[in-house]
């Protein structure tokens, strides 16, 4: 497998030649762990979700901070054992926007190096929340969609030019998720109706589709104009996840307790792991599988990152990671 440099890991990044990754740990500050045996190198004393990573830069970012309609975007560096912040800089939202929304698709915030600059994207939406359907012209009052694009200077946080704000068309997007960006994890339940977007794997492009055949999921190659496809389960329940870097998809299957993995490049198998339940996404990075767990205990659901051989399936370590209080079931009818 091709070495990366940097990777996406769930809720962080991992530095490959530095052999460390940084998450967010159990009260949101910024953890540097040790790669290998998964102990905390280092802490922030500023809470921050992780955003990009590049030569020891921590791109980060955190809301509350600026006010309600705004968040602040942290770069930080290692300093032995701390993770020290270089600069901060606000970004102001629409008087509508909340970052803190729990509604899926409400807030998306991402960024990325350009050179010297940061590259900061935010998405934000909102929809009528009411109960009966309301007249059109409600309904279009309360659906408010835009996106922005921010410059900061990568060593100062100094905004570069103005900020680019847009109305997103049409409202939310059916498409496919992408995975070529490398940025997250494409879930494919093979219930759905829909291919994922193809994305870059060897010499060739890769998407997870439904079998022609039956149900189950696909793997799809197109290499020089002719495609091939190749079976990786036939089960109706099954699900797959594309590592992030676009190079392994892990197969599970409701009858099984382990992940199947296959190559991207051949569709071939490469081994299988223990399938922990709450499994919720998977990075691979060299001959390890990094991915993230859900647990529900009484109200709260406690997240950890854990690490597991590729070849052997060994659990490595396992570190904990945020917290989140679950909303309380609504009384019963009276």
């Amino acid at each position: 497998m091709e070495k990366q440099p940097v990777l996406q890991i769930p809720h962080g990044f991992a530095d490959v030649p530095a052999g460390m990754a940084y998450v967010a740990g159990p009260d949101g500050c910024i953890l540097a762990l040790d790669l290998n045996r998964g102990e905390i190198v280092a802490r922030a004393g500023f809470a921050a979700e992780p955003l990009a990573l590049a030569d020891g830069l921590l791109i980060g970012w955190r809301s509350g901070a600026g006010g309600p309609n705004a968040v602040r975007i942290v770069a930080a560096i290692r300093n032995g054992q701390s993770i020290d912040i270089v600069w901060e800089a606000t970004i102001a939202l629409p008087d509508w926007a909340d970052p803190q929304a729990l509604e899926p698709d409400a807030f998306a915030l991402e960024a990325e190096f350009q050179d010297d600059a940061v590259i900061v994207r935010w998405q934000a939406s909102t929809r009528y929340g009411g109960g009966a359907p309301p007249p059109p012209e409600v309904l279009e009052a309360a659906t408010r969609d835009q996106q922005a694009m921010v410059r900061l200077d990568r060593r100062t946080g100094a905004p570069i030019g103005p900020e680019e704000r847009s109305r997103i068309g049409g409202g939310s997007s059916v498409s496919p998720p992408d995975v070529g960006a490398g940025r997250r994890v494409v879930p494919y339940r093979s219930g759905s109706s829909w291919a994922t977007a193809p994305w870059r794997s060897g010499a060739g492009d890769a998407a997870l589709i439904k079998p022609q055949s039956g149900p189950g999921v696909a793997l799809l190659r197109r290499e020089a104009g002719r495609d091939s496809e190749s079976t990786l389960s036939t089960d109706p329940g099954a699900e797959a996840a594309v590592t992030q870097d676009g190079m392994l998809i892990f197969v599970s299957e409701p009858s099984s307790s382990r992940w199947q993995v296959f190559s991207a490049a051949t569709g071939e198998p490469t081994g299988s792991l223990p399938l922990d339940p709450g499994t919720e996404s998977v990075a691979a990075l060299d001959d390890r599988a990094l991915y993230e767990v859900a647990e529900d205990i009484g109200g709260t659901r406690r997240y950890s990152l854990r690490c597991r051989d590729l070849k052997t399936g060994a659990l490595m370590w396992s570190q904990p990671l945020r917290e989140v209080t679950l909303a309380a079931p609504p009384p019963p009818p009276p």
